[in-house]
């Protein structure tokens, strides 16, 4: 008996369905699977929590919030991260070409790169602070 591609891949999307249907496929698409997979997280978050903030810890605590309680205990340790000399953080900045720009520019002032006050042509693709723009020709 000859099978075309047509055939096989509709019988393959049929046994696909069916499966689905009756979950026998996996626990992915079944709903008490994934509450309980929701509730573990939410346990495991409100562990770390109380860990990294040094709470004691919960008298109805779970296996997850546990493990998150110790993880939390550990990262509150740890030390912070020292930020080094010429570099900018960017968080809550709006990124524009603009922004940009001035940030390479001022990567390459540092760098020395680009030094003292300009005279000449800025270079392409440099915000050019006379004119408020980014050179492009």
């Amino acid at each position: 008996m000859k099978i075309t591609k047509a055939r096989l891949h509709q019988l393959i999307k049929e046994e696909v369905a069916r499966l689905i249907e009756t979950n026998e496929l996996g626990d992915a698409h079944n709903d008490k699977f994934s509450e309980e997979a929701e509730y573990e997280a939410a346990e495991y978050d409100r562990g770390y929590q109380d860990g990294f903030d040094s709470a004691p810890p919960a008298r109805d605590a779970t296996a997850d919030y546990d493990i998150g309680y110790e993880d939390g205990e550990g990262d509150a340790t740890l030390p912070e991260p020292e930020i080094e000399p010429g570099t900018v953080d960017l968080r809550g900045i709006e990124v524009t070409p603009e922004r940009i720009a001035r940030l390479k520019d001022k990567m390459r002032r540092y760098s020395g790169h680009i030094s003292g006050p300009r005279t000449e042509k800025v270079p392409i693709g440099v915000y050019d602070p006379r004119t408020g723009k980014v050179r492009t020709s």
